[in-house]
Protein backbone atom coordinates (compact mmCIF):
# COMPACT_ATOMS: atom_id res chain seq x y z
CA UNK A 1 0.00 0.00 0.00
CA UNK A 2 1.40 3.38 -0.96
CA UNK A 3 1.73 6.27 1.44
CA UNK A 4 -1.09 8.09 -0.33
CA UNK A 5 -3.40 5.06 -0.04
CA UNK A 6 -2.56 4.83 3.65
CA UNK A 7 -3.41 8.49 4.10
CA UNK A 8 -6.74 8.06 2.31
CA UNK A 9 -7.59 5.03 4.41
CA UNK A 10 -6.76 6.92 7.60
CA UNK A 11 -8.81 9.87 6.36
CA UNK A 12 -11.82 7.64 5.60
CA UNK A 13 -11.55 5.96 9.00
CA UNK A 14 -11.35 9.32 10.77
CA UNK A 15 -14.25 10.73 8.76
CA UNK A 16 -16.41 7.71 9.57
CA UNK A 17 -15.52 7.97 13.26
CA UNK A 18 -16.45 11.67 13.28
CA UNK A 19 -19.75 10.99 11.52
CA UNK A 20 -20.62 8.20 13.93
CA UNK A 21 -19.75 10.46 16.86
CA UNK A 22 -22.03 13.19 15.51
CA UNK A 23 -24.88 10.72 15.00
CA UNK A 24 -24.44 9.29 18.50
CA UNK A 25 -24.41 12.78 20.02
CA UNK A 26 -27.60 13.79 18.20
CA UNK A 27 -29.36 10.54 19.14
CA UNK A 28 -28.27 11.04 22.74
CA UNK A 29 -29.80 14.54 22.77
CA UNK A 30 -33.06 13.18 21.38
CA UNK A 31 -33.15 10.38 23.95
CA UNK A 32 -32.51 12.82 26.79
CA UNK A 33 -35.40 14.98 25.56
CA UNK A 34 -37.68 11.91 25.45
CA UNK A 35 -36.57 10.94 28.95
CA UNK A 36 -37.42 14.38 30.31
CA UNK A 37 -40.85 14.20 28.66
CA UNK A 38 -41.46 10.76 30.13
CA UNK A 39 -40.38 11.88 33.61
CA UNK A 40 -43.05 14.59 33.61
CA UNK A 41 -45.78 12.35 32.16
CA UNK A 42 -47.71 10.42 34.85
CA UNK A 43 -48.55 7.67 32.32
CA UNK A 44 -44.93 6.50 32.56
CA UNK A 45 -44.71 6.47 36.34
CA UNK A 46 -43.85 3.17 38.00
CA UNK A 47 -46.80 1.93 40.08
CA UNK A 48 -46.15 2.21 43.82
CA UNK A 49 -46.72 -1.53 44.36
CA UNK A 50 -43.97 -2.42 41.90
CA UNK A 51 -41.65 0.24 43.28
CA UNK A 52 -42.15 -1.06 46.84
CA UNK A 53 -41.65 -4.67 45.72
CA UNK A 54 -38.39 -3.84 43.92
CA UNK A 55 -37.02 -1.92 46.91
CA UNK A 56 -37.92 -4.84 49.17
CA UNK A 57 -36.05 -7.25 46.88
CA UNK A 58 -33.00 -5.00 46.77
CA UNK A 59 -32.97 -4.71 50.57
CA UNK A 60 -33.34 -8.48 50.85
CA UNK A 61 -30.32 -9.06 48.63
CA UNK A 62 -28.21 -6.53 50.52
CA UNK A 63 -29.14 -8.15 53.83
CA UNK A 64 -28.20 -11.59 52.46
CA UNK A 65 -24.95 -10.23 51.07
CA UNK A 66 -23.97 -8.49 54.31
CA UNK A 67 -24.64 -11.42 56.63
CA UNK A 68 -21.50 -12.85 58.17
CA UNK A 69 -21.10 -16.62 58.45
CA UNK A 70 -21.64 -17.98 61.96
CA UNK A 71 -17.97 -18.92 62.24
CA UNK A 72 -16.67 -15.78 60.55
CA UNK A 73 -13.43 -15.76 62.57
CA UNK A 74 -12.60 -19.34 61.70
CA UNK A 75 -13.58 -18.82 58.08
CA UNK A 76 -11.15 -15.94 57.70
CA UNK A 77 -8.19 -17.63 59.37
Amino acid sequence: MTHREELWENYEDALMALLMDMVAEEEGKQLLQELEQMKSDPRYAVPKEIDDHVYALINEWFEMDNKQPENADSAIR
